[in-house]
């Protein structure tokens, strides 16, 4: 589950995909076992961000000091998974360090957090989080709000690093994002935009790119709005940032869509249910139930995919793109997590299948070992015969006599008494 996040030097935009330390706890990863061992306990996982781990070198011990679990003692504290030496607090989007560390009583901020599922899709918590644990440096003090208190030469530096790299997620930081920069009064013009627009366009089935059209028009003259009125004592301190424009593009967009959500929600429902309406049909054509290798998806792609649809289901709920792709993103990992437990099923049973017909082979005889038994002598001789081609009748008792009496065994005495009969 993604959940805003404050964090300096463009930290915000982390992308796990792209983490070395995330990427070492992956299945080729070599700490792969040692993750599989904490998702299995759902245990709380730390991944410093990116930029933090230049020249850290990310080993087994590393690792095992950003994985905890719940205290059974104390609510708000985590013990280390692997051998509960080290302690953290994690409040208010703070981790801080309790015991067991090089510096106790510090705190990183959380930048930003996500659910995974393991196996069993059960979920569990990864934080990414500002520094390593074991790397930061003493005396730092982490506000609640998120907010470090920075050295004195950090101070100096340009008042827009620390509202402009912050991550935005949620309806009410981006909201706060253009009272910072462009003052309140911009605020209110935008939400009287927005909602001029809901109340006053009316969206017909069908065309749904039109009103895509006419809100990328109003998201854009949000923006001018933002640039242009906004309060000229506070834009200053922003405008030769170029980081601003994309900032406010981001929030003036999540307002729009916020304000007109259940609008064009409701429009795109009775879109999709025409949609629906279309894929009843395809499926009453068929006599039987529509199977998913029906619609082109292939067989070994087929499984349940229940969870992911009660995950797809918040999508109504939240409001703002980043909401929404982070919803998108959570059910895409579990459709993966969902393939792989089935891949790995049909896989098994497959082995299984073909070991059990390798063992059946080789305890039943073959044709040509009855045949090898019947050449030895014995009354397998006549059992021999539906593999050999058919011959032609002899043309006269004295003849069947010679053949059989030729044969080994009781077998061909058998048969010669039957000559003599005939």
């Amino acid at each position: 589950m993604f959940s805003g996040r404050g964090v300096d030097d463009g930290a915000g935009d982390e992308d796990l995909d792209f983490n070395p330390f995330f990427q070492a706890l992956q299945p080729k990863g070599k700490h792969a076992k040692l993750y599989a061992r904490a998702q299995a306990e759902q245990c709380v996982v730390c991944v410093p961000c990116k930029a933090s781990l230049d020249r850290i070198s990310i080993t087994a011990k590393l690792v095992e000091a950003h994985l905890f679990k719940p205290s059974p003692y104390y609510q708000g504290e985590y013990l280390s998974f692997v051998k509960g030496s080290k302690v953290v607090t994690i409040q208010d989007n703070v981790v801080t360090t309790k015991t067991g560390f090089k510096h106790n009583g510090v705190g990183t901020r959380v930048v930003c957090e996500e659910l995974h599922y393991n196996s069993d899709l059960q979920p569990f918590r990864v934080l990414c989080i500002e520094q390593p644990l074991d790397h930061l440096p003493a005396q730092r003090a982490v506000s609640p709000s998120g907010s470090s208190h920075a050295p004195l030469a950090s101070l100096t530096s340009s008042p827009s690093s620390d509202v402009l790299s912050k991550t935005r997620v949620t309806l009410q930081e981006q909201r706060d994002l253009i009272t910072q920069v462009a003052g309140k009064q911009v605020l209110v013009l935008l939400d009287e935009l927005a909602s001029k627009f809901a109340k006053g366009y009316v969206i017909v089935p069908g065309f749904l790119d039109d009103a895509v059209g006419r809100l990328e028009g109003l998201q854009e003259a949000g923006v001018a709005c933002v640039l242009q009125q906004g309060h000229a004592a506070t834009l200053k301190a922003y405008l030769h940032d170029p980081r601003l424009e994309p900032a406010v593009a981001q929030a003036v967009e999540s307002i729009v869509l916020a304000c007109t959500h259940e609008t064009v929600l409701e429009a795109t429902r009775m879109d999709c249910e025409r949609q629906e309406a279309a894929m009843q049909r395809l499926r009453a054509r068929y006599a039987s139930k529509l199977e998913p290798t029906d619609l082109g998806l292939p067989a070994e792609f087929a499984c349940d995919y229940t969870p992911c649809q009660w995950e797809l289901e918040s999508l109504e709920e939240v409001q703002t793109p980043q909401e929404k792709v982070a919803c998108l993103q959570r059910a895409t990992r579990m459709v993966g997590t969902i393939l792989q437990r089935h891949t790995a099923k049909v896989a098994s049973a497959a082995a299984s299948r073909k070991s059990s017909l390798s063992t059946s082979r080789a305890s039943s005889p073959s044709w040509a070992t009855v045949g090898l038994g019947a050449g030895a002598g014995g009354a397998g001789s006549s059992a021999s015969a539906p593999a050999s081609a058919p011959e032609s009748l002899p043309a006269s008792p004295n003849a069947v006599f010679s053949r059989a009496s030729s044969g080994g065994g009781g077998g061909g005495s058998a048969g010669g008494g039957g000559g003599g009969g005939g």
